[in-house]
């Protein structure tokens, strides 16, 4: 005769670890066609990462010096839970109380967890057995909470275990009330959207269900009552359950309970369904991040400001420029939106004239994302289509074209080019076989800075705004403005006379930065706190002498010519800066007059 039980626990074994990998298994049902089986089925892939609720308060009790509990009336699994700041324990435990409806009550020296839809009957009162407080209050007070102070919508925020922990909101209602008012909690707990919606149902419905409120006094002798425990209450002729909760003791028990309906707290079973899951995102690594110390782009722009431009595939939507003078303490300087136009110079270019139409000369350019276009003849010279190339490293020209074409993928001949724009006449030069090419388009953002940060070196860290600044993909490089910005342009037009007496007088014109395009003004601005000059006199490159002068023009004597050359020359070598108090000297124009 066989005496032990059907099932034999000690042969109980766990059915089945599937080897498809969780959560593409169950996810991917247009893959696998047994998706829509695991919520019902008998796998225990993707359900072994959570804790027991017992274990869980148990264990965090444990961390706050609370070893005297009692858990056992608690069941139910928590996929996750985030506590993400310092708090008490009773912070603590209340996203758990709310979502699994439980309370803690202090009962024989003990902290017991009672689940709400777990407890029992504990007795059965009529009036008769009830005892007078006070001759001024009756035996029970019954009330009813109104239904406009009552919620008619609850919204619960958590975070979505198969959505990349993204928050979501489950939402419940009531249509049919007097009521608008709305009750929300934000979980900090990785829940699925079944679990989510029970939670918010069952809130709504405890809140509906336990609005009536009964109020009456017990004698001493019902001292085992406590907090959490269900009577019946027999009033009218009707028998209906309270859950207890508040009890106060002053000579009689002064109880405190709302109406108890079990079935809210029993899960309506739902259809289950599949989340859809984000996929993992592809890997990436640095963006393409470009410095760039190029005069402002803009008159309206900072003079002192830099530019910065970076293109990431795939692109993150953002990405974060932070400046340190270490490694540590990085500030936020901007954020790039969009990413920029780069390619390489697959073919050199020789020098040419500054600011004069050069039919001439083909640029070919290779570019590693996005697209060229050609222009307009008017909206070439309203300054559209502008690019930036490095001449040398950290020293770029800007220049401009008006017809590109597309040659070969992603390859574009540019032609109709008017170099040395901006005032970058100055590293005008042949360009390079290979030189970084980068389109001066909305993508390329200034670099906020102040003239304390130039010629300063700097850590830089530049990478997709949604990761942290110590990711493994961030760009970090150290990089020094210059502010070239803020030096003055080189002067124009030298020419000089000689006097009856042997001196030259040498007279030039100024250039400002910004401001002087119009050609109504008589004066461009100055651009400057004063007017000041250097004028460098030349034998080769050896300069013999350096006159000042506050204005455009500057006399060198016969004498300063017999002591610098030994007679008067018949043509001197002049390099002509106008000075800036806050960098010094700006751009030479050098001439022989």
């Amino acid at each position: 005769v066989y005496g032990s039980r059907m099932v034999d626990l000690s042969r109980l074994h766990v059915y089945a670890w599937d080897a498809r990998p969780t959560p593409a298994f169950p996810a991917y049902t247009d893959v696998w066609g047994d998706g829509d089986n695991w919520r019902l089925g008998h796998w225990i892939s993707g359900r072994l990462s959570g804790a027991g609720l017992q274990e869980l308060v148990r264990d965090l009790l444990n961390q706050y010096d609370f070893t005297a509990i009692d858990v056992r009336d608690l069941s139910g699994v928590v996929p996750g839970f985030v506590i993400d700041r310092v708090m008490s324990a009773r912070e603590a435990l209340k996203p758990l109380e709310l979502a699994y409806f439980f309370d803690a009550i202090e009962s024989g020296g003990l902290i017991k967890f009672r689940h709400r839809g777990h407890q029992s009957q504990a007795i059965t009162l009529d009036t008769s057995e009830l005892v007078e407080a006070a001759p001024s209050r009756p035996l029970v007070s019954l009330t009813r909470g109104q239904e406009t102070e009552l919620p008619s919508t609850v919204k619960v925020a958590y975070l979505d275990g198969s959505g990349d922990y993204a928050q979501r909101i489950a939402e419940a209602s009531r249509s049919t009330v007097a009521s608008n008012r709305v009750a929300s909690a934000a979980l900090p707990l990785v829940l699925d959207a079944e679990h989510a919606s029970q939670i918010s149902d069952t809130w709504l419905h405890e809140t509906w269900s336990s609005r009536d409120r009964a109020q009456f006094a017990l004698p001493p002798s019902t001292i085992a009552l406590e907090s959490g425990d269900v009577v019946t209450l027999t009033t009218n002729g009707r028998e209906l359950p309270y859950r207890v909760i508040a009890i106060g003791d002053s000579g009689t028990r002064d109880i405190e309970a709302r109406l108890f309906e079990r079935r809210v707290y029993r899960a309506t079973p739902q259809t289950p369904r599949l989340t859809s899951i984000v996929p993992p995102p592809p890997p990436v690594g640095p963006p393409l991040a470009i410095l760039l110390d190029i005069p402002p782009l803009r008159d309206d722009e900072s003079s002192q400001s830099g530019y910065v431009a970076a293109a990431q595939l795939p692109w993150p939507g953002s990405i974060a420029v932070w400046q340190s003078p270490e490694q540590s303490g990085f500030r936020l300087k901007c954020l790039l939106t969009t990413p920029a136009t780069t390619g390489i110079v697959t073919s050199s270019v020789g020098t040419a004239h500054p600011w004069r139409l050069d039919h001439g000369s083909e640029l070919i350019v290779a570019l590693d994302r996005g697209a060229l276009s050609s222009t307009t003849r008017t909206q070439l010279l309203a300054g559209s289509n502008a690019a930036a190339i490095e001449i040398a490293p950290n020293i770029y020209e800007i220049l401009q074209f008006e017809s590109a074409d597309l040659i070969a993928p992603q390859s574009y001949r540019l032609t109709t080019l008017l170099r040395g724009q901006r005032g970058t006449e100055g590293a005008r030069a042949a360009i390079p076989l290979g030189a970084r090419f980068v389109l001066l388009d909305s993508a390329v953002r200034p670099v906020p800075l102040t003239t304390d940060e130039l010629n300063l070196k700097f850590h830089w860290k530049i990478g997709a705004a949604n990761r942290d600044i110590g990711d493994t993909t961030y760009f970090d490089q150290t990089h020094t403005f210059r502010g070239v910005g803020l030096a003055p342009l080189s002067p124009v037009h030298i020419r000089a006379t000689r006097a009856s007496n042997g001196d030259l007088s040498v007279t030039w014109i100024r250039r400002t930065r910004s401001g002087g395009d119009s050609w109504e003004a008589t004066e461009v601005p100055l651009g400057e706190e004063s007017e000041r000059y250097a004028i460098d006199i030349r034998a080769g490159a050896v300069t013999k002498r350096t006159l000042t002068s506050l204005t455009p023009s500057a006399i060198y004597t016969v004498a300063d010519q017999i002591t610098d050359f030994g007679s008067v020359q018949p043509t001197v070598t002049v390099a002509i800066a106008q000075v800036s108090p806050t960098v010094g000297r700006g751009a030479l124009t050098t001439a022989t007059v």
